[in-house]
């Protein structure tokens, strides 16, 4: 055995050997040459499970007279009280069975076999001494005789020797001082006694305790007993879900999107699951907006990071050719901020995605987390896109049903057939992967509903225009947004893209701003014509060194360019073509609208909303989708009046999907601290605002325009609640009178289908027409019918209060709610988790009172780990055995084959 390294088999030299090998070889040569031996272990927890396999040699050792003695002293590395280093000591006993104790107690009996445990002491180091040909020799160090035991540590025992054996005869003498000091009483009974009941029974009896530490483990929900928050309440509880939640979807299904949470913000929630991975020594890589990496530095640092900790990258740095995936590997958790426009539909054939496949596909077992307000952009098709980026390898193979019904998913897209019944697909595979915790859920901890004096006061504005302007922009809008062709759109990811549900997911955009403000339509009609301009310019000196950076990245130029160069002559001529009638289109629209003289002094939207900051005089904050819109308001404030505004931007997109350039914008913890102290008595916002940041100062919300999410329409009017099942605040929310809003016709205009009316409304209003309008069904065929109520949607959203609308919210998992109340009832810790930290081999039991009588059990089928019936907190526990019959009940009941399934644990409640 020259030249080995003894260890705790930690796989990193091809010399090694684990401490039991060597041992056991030992015991072989013994047997071979007939040779007496005598062992003695001084070892810590995590012995006897390799001891075990020790017995049958140890066995042939004693029925042929070779074996002298084995002196067992159990220590623990750590200080610790009786009743810890008891607990400690049955985990390591329950591994052995009724053969194993049969002979251990023959041993004993025959005087072979001498135990003896000292808690008083603390050994960090382990001795093996083997008394074999007259010799002694002896191994010291920290590697445990299980080579099962610290699999991430690496532990290492070394040789002592010495020619006369003295060196080892003085370790020997340090070992029986040791074992004087020590006793084989462990409380009242024998260690003997103790093996006996532990080796006897068929299930190991916990107290509630460390069964509900064990079950954690065993279900690997550790995750759980992490407080984020020193407020403990049953509201902190429920705003802590979202970091559950998103935990709990990574490590089940490899992916979650973070869409929505109550009491936190994504990036705050995203954050804290940042340093879950981080603790558990996993890298982490994040792709961010330029403008919101201060945001996030600012929340990893409240989780307790520095940012220089993980891969902080600017989503943009996919879009270049140079970008090498390979340099990337090793990574466990993969955070996407605004994900939205990474998985649209038309992404396939973008440099982005074709990036972000390779960085997925190099770090095998990645864990994804989308942080977006709506995954679902373009059609259906980017769900699915989201749902294979999540679903691979063993995720799918783990994770079956949801599988199949992606799978449905495909077949419901390919066949255009978004039927009642599909629709039930479709929430199934959200549920599975969207973290949307609502203040108005039905698994909120406590009955959310308001009386009347706390409901908020709602007040519906309805806008129109004068004639002239009707008629110069309203009327003509239709027809020149639905003849736009985005043709620049289609070549900045690098190939000639003409995906029709993306091209009208743009000019969709674009008619939306509209319905912000005239003015915020007029600057996102001059970008689009500045862009298709300058990718003129691109077509005309394809070979000049252009650039534009407020248009367009050098990214994007470059791939411009090389889309144009890989196209033939007539395919080329049609995108010029197309490009000029863009261009000609906008000139003709900004036109018209210019024509009309003192446009801003005719905007009746801004003067109603003058006329209501007029009249109710108070703290009030104005929210927008628009920062365009938002500068225009001030803008307007300011030349009106003495008002004191600030504006609060950021986290927005372009109307072609582009990521803003860095915005100018005071800390949005100063605005509101100045709003709150009475400095400035207006605050326009769009909804950047951290969900946990209140302003209870405001006494008014405006809604100059209006999200199709309800839930984001929620989060704006609860911005001054400190109490979130309390809104007491007056709101009012512009709607476009129905002669100018011209959504409708513009959808009718792109012969949209039901998948698209989901992508653009959410599926909040695919519920609401089946469950309000009682549509029965959904398809291509009433697909008119759907497009015409999304004008009584609008009206329903501006009139209802928002606790109101039944929302679609991924259910919380009823398990994590009951596990938290144990977790707080038994004051469970992290570091109560370490010293649980056993894989039993037999399962594990506790009995609790309940108001009816029947089994929780855990259970586990090949290599999947399954619950049966509903987890229920009970905080007083019940005497009582589990015994084999009723283990043979459970078995039977759950259709367990002994050969392929196991009972891990159990719960017993009685009445």
């Amino acid at each position: 055995m020259k030249g080995l390294i003894v260890d705790n088999y930690s796989g990193v030299s091809e010399n090694e050997l684990s401490t039991y090998k060597l041992i056991n070889t030992i015991i072989e040569n013994s047997l071979r040459d007939n040779k007496a031996i005598s062992l003695y272990f001084a070892t810590n927890f995590v012995f006897f499970d390799a001891f075990k396999k020790l017995l049958p040699n140890i066995k042939k050792l004693f029925d042929n007279d070779l074996l002298k003695s084995i002196y067992i002293l159990v220590t623990s590395d750590v200080k610790n009280s009786l009743k810890d280093f008891l607990h400690s000591l049955k985990n390591d006993f329950i591994i052995m069975d009724r053969d194993d104790y049969f002979l251990m107690n023959l041993l004993y009996k025959a005087g072979v076999l001498k135990v003896k445990i000292n808690y008083k002491i603390t050994n960090v180091n382990s001795f093996y001494f083997i008394r074999y040909e007259n010799k002694l020799r002896l191994w010291f160090g920290t590697a445990a005789l299980s080579d099962t035991a610290q699999e991430d540590r690496f532990e290492l025992i070394i040789p002592i020797s010495s020619r006369d054996n003295k060196r080892e005869k003085s370790y020997l003498n340090i070992y029986k001082k040791m074992w004087n000091k020590s006793d084989h009483i462990v409380g009242s009974k024998h260690i003997m006694e103790i093996l006996r009941e532990y080796a006897n029974a068929e299930v190991i009896n916990l107290n509630p305790r460390s069964f509900i530490a064990s079950l954690l483990i065993t279900i690997n929900k550790e995750y759980l007993v992490k407080n984020i928050s020193v407020d403990l309440s049953n509201m902190s509880e429920f705003h802590n879900m979202g970091y559950y939640s998103s935990i709990d979807k990574l490590e089940r299904f490899g992916g979650a999107i973070l869409s929505s949470t109550v009491g936190y913000s994504e990036s705050f929630v995203a954050s804290m699951v940042v340093k879950y991975y981080f603790d558990k020594n996993h890298k982490t890589m994040m792709l961010v907006s330029p403008d919101s990496r201060e945001r996030w530095s600012h929340h990893l640092k409240s989780s307790g990071m520095q940012p220089d900790q993980i891969s902080l990258l600017k989503k943009s740095a996919l879009q270049s050719p140079e970008f090498n995936p390979e340099n990337f590997v090793g990574y466990k958790l993969l955070v996407i901020d605004n994900a939205e426009c990474l998985f649209m539909s038309d992404t396939n054939e973008n440099l982005s995605k074709r990036n972000l496949d390779k960085l997925i596909s190099n770090n095998p077992g990645l864990h994804i987390l989308l942080v977006s307000s709506s995954i679902i952009n373009v059609s259906m098709h980017d769900l699915l896109n989201v749902s294979r980026c999540f679903m691979r390898d063993e995720f799918a193979i783990k994770n079956k049903e949801i599988s199949d019904k992606i799978k449905q998913l495909e077949e419901i897209i390919s066949n255009a057939d978004i039927s009642n019944k599909n629709i039930e697909i479709i929430k199934d595979v959200l549920s599975a992967y969207l973290v949307k915790i609502d203040i108005t859920t039905g698994d909120a901890p406590h009955d959310m509903t308001q009386h009347d004096a706390n409901k908020p006061f709602i007040t519906t504005v309805k806008y129109a225009y004068d004639p002239e302007i009707t008629h110069k922009i309203y009327e003509r809008i239709t027809s020149s947004v639905a003849a736009l062709n985005f043709e620049y759109t289609k070549l900045k990811s690098g190939t000639l893209n003409s995906n029709p549900e993306v091209i009208n997911w743009y000019r969709w955009r674009y008619m939306r701003r509209i319905d912000s403000s005239l003015i915020s339509f007029i600057e996102a009609s001059k970008e689009l014509l500045g862009k298709s301009e300058f990718c003129l310019k691109i077509l005309s000196d394809i070979d000049g060194d252009l650039e534009n950076e407020t248009l367009f990245s050098n990214y994007q130029i470059a791939n411009i360019k090389k889309a144009l160069t890989e196209l033939d002559d007539d395919s080329k001529s049609k995108v010029i073509e197309n490009i000029k009638s863009d261009i000609n289109n906008l000139n003709s629209l900004l036109g018209s609208i210019t024509s009309i003289k003192y446009l801003e002094n005719k905007d009746e939207k801004i003067t109603n909303l003058l006329r209501i900051l007029n009249t109710e005089n108070k703290p009030t904050i104005v929210f927008s989708e628009s920062d365009d819109t938002l500068r225009y308001i001030k803008k307007r404030l300011l030349v009106y009046g003495n008002f004191k505004v600030e504006i609060i931007t950021g986290d927005k997109f372009r109307v072609d999907g582009d990521d803003l350039g860095v915005t100018e914008c005071k800390e949005i913890d100063k605005i509101c601290g100045d709003f709150n102290e009475g400095k400035i008595n207006i605050i326009l916002a769009n909804d950047s605002i951290p969900e946990e940041m209140r302003i209870p100062k405001a006494k008014v919300i405006v809604n100059f325009d209006l999200p199709n999410d309800p839930t984001i329409l929620s989060k704006r009017n609860r911005k001054s609640s400190t109490q979130l099942n309390i809104n007491k605040v007056k709101i009012y929310n512009f709607q476009a009178d129905k002669r100018i809003d011209k959504e409708t016709s513009l959808l009718e205009e792109l012969k949209v289908d039901p998948g698209v009316l989901i992508s653009y409304f959410g599926i909040d209003y695919i519920i609401w027409c089946m469950e309000e309008k009682h549509i029965e069904k959904i398809d291509n065929s009433n697909v008119s019918e759907l497009i015409i109520l999304t004008k009584d949607y609008k009206d329903y959203l501006s009139k209802k209060n928002t606790d109101e609308i039944k929302k679609f919210i991924s259910t919380l998992p009823a398990e994590n709610l009951v596990l938290r109340e144990f977790i707080k009832f038994y004051n469970l810790s992290q570091e109560t988790l370490k010293l649980s930290n056993v894989k039993y081999k037999k399962p594990f039991f506790t009995s609790l009172i309940s108001d009816s009588n029947y089994y929780y059990v855990v259970y586990k089928m090949g290599e999947t780990i399954y619950t049966h019936n509903n987890l229920k907190f009970s905080g007083v526990k019940e005497d009582g055995e589990l015994n084999d019959e009723e283990l043979e009940k459970i078995t039977e009941e759950l259709k367990l084959d002994k050969n392929s399934g196991q009972i891990l644990g159990v719960i017993r409640y009685q009445s």
